[in-house]
């Protein structure tokens, strides 16, 4: 039970550490530093830094799509005016170790290897299609979704980029208008 415990607390510290920092910054040592472990406890609950890293960028990817739902209500079919709030919710803009993988990491995942890659691959199609159902679920409307979700990610990395507020929101509300118009 006890590695159980270590090894949930070491993901979530290592998902908080890569949606802030980037994959690079994951290391066994500076996290068991972090959680006061010693590095030992990582390495029997990871084999390898791949491993930890795979596991922490599931994680990521889990939480973020967990936040995103909470915003948008478990119980419903949202609407793509709420997906789109979810993603540029002030928290998510503001708080990138607490966001959604996707937009934290997607600079980083084209170095990654390709079992990173593949967890990025089946999130994006998942997030694409919550998109495509809200927008109507038909052929036209799976097309669309991956446009609009790239438009989402986009806005959101950019608008954590730039240091300007007004910039900021300016990019945030010219893609919500792109993405979901006002009738």
């Amino acid at each position: 039970m006890e590695k159980v415990n270590s090894r949930e607390r070491i993901l979530e510290a290592a998902a908080i550490r890569i949606r802030k920092a980037g994959l690079d910054s994951l290391t066994g040592a500076s996290l068991a530093d972090e959680l006061g472990l010693a590095p030992e406890v990582i390495d029997n609950c990871f084999p390898s830094r791949a491993a930890l890293t795979e596991a922490a960028t599931e994680r990521a990817l889990l939480d973020g799509e967990l936040q995103i739902d909470e915003r948008i209500g478990f119980e419903k079919d949202p609407t793509v005016a709420e997906i789109v709030d979810a993603y540029f919710h002030p928290d998510h803009i503001a708080n990138p170790e607490l966001g959604c993988g996707l937009c934290a990491l997607a600079g980083d995942v084209r170095r990654a290897n390709a079992e990173i890659q593949s967890l990025v691959t089946r999130h994006l199609r998942d997030n694409a299609a919550l998109l495509a159902q809200a927008a109507g679920g038909d052929p036209a409307a799976h097309a669309w979704s991956l446009g609009a979700l790239s438009a989402l990610v986009g806005a959101v990395t950019l608008a954590r980029a730039v240091n300007d507020p007004a910039l900021t929101q300016s990019i945030l509300e010219e893609t919500r208008k792109l993405i979901a118009p006002k009738d």
